[in-house]
């Protein structure tokens, strides 16, 4: 038996977390099993231009998802104390400038 499809949604204040935005993913999905996992944004030094949706937000986005049929889940963030959060590992820039690290 084939595994639903999972939507990885990243949550980014005032960007894509809004009772509409939900709304469009839940069009976008309808008529499919998806799982939707839901990613608060760890943010990285030196980058402003994008900030992590409120933990309520998520809490409420999540349920207007679930409240229409979907299996949804809230990712724990781990390790953004220390900048090696998923995404994060991406900002250490060696003295040539190119980036390196991991993508986790």
């Amino acid at each position: 038996m084939a595994r639903p499809p999972m939507i990885e949604w990243l949550m980014l204040r005032g960007v894509n977390d809004s009772e509409d935005d939900a709304d469009e993913l839940i069009a976008y999905v309808r008529g499919s099993k998806a799982h939707i996992n839901l990613i608060p944004y760890n943010a990285i030094d030196g980058e402003d231009e994008f900030v992590a949706s409120e933990g309520k937000v998520i809490g409420r986005f999540a349920e207007r998802v679930r409240g229409a049929g979907f299996t949804v889940t809230i990712r724990r963030s781990l390790g953004a104390d220390i900048a090696g959060a998923c995404g994060q590992l991406v900002q250490k820039k060696p003295p040539g400038g190119v980036r390196y690290g991991t993508m986790g």
